[in-house]
């Protein structure tokens, strides 16, 4: 896949108002806009980049309202949501619509595979590689054009 344009988001309001995500072991909204911090200017030597974050959501269904139709307000050829899970699991995954979507199954292996090196290369033999899933009952991948 030839990427021109992304589109990227940190997930959920920032910290400390409605719907900042998980909280139990990490703040996700925090570390969600950290990872941000270096994955966009990563990107921009690549395609052109939108972030498309929201941080004036006003309920969970909100701040998804706004960021789908941030991310379909550009003609977008991938879109990006970081989260981090409170879930049982330690490791990347990447979700994708449709593990049919070859193209997007290949970056999302390269994805989960250079993170998982990246860990493993600073010594963290544990983490682990939870491969790509298929999720068709999340909103934004059901709902967003890219």
């Amino acid at each position: 896949m030839n990427l021109k344009t992304l589109t990227i988001h940190a997930g959920h309001n920032p910290d400390g108002k409605i719907g900042s995500g998980a909280v139990k072991y990490i703040k996700e909204s925090t570390e969600a806009r950290n990872v941000l911090k270096y994955l966009i200017p990563l990107a921009q030597k690549e395609c052109k980049v939108y972030d498309c974050t929201c941080n004036n959501g006003t309920s969970q269904s909100d701040i998804l309202n706004k960021i789908i139709a941030k991310c379909n307000s550009y003609n977008s050829d991938l879109n990006v949501s970081v989260h981090f899970n409170s879930g049982g699991g330690r490791g990347v995954e990447v979700l994708v619509y449709n593990l049919n979507d070859k193209e997007t199954v290949e970056i999302a292996s390269r994805v989960c595979k250079k993170i998982t090196e990246t860990y493993h290369a600073k010594g963290d033999k544990d983490f682990k590689n939870r491969g790509v899933k298929e999720k068709k009952t999340l909103a934004f991948l059901r709902r967003t054009k890219a």
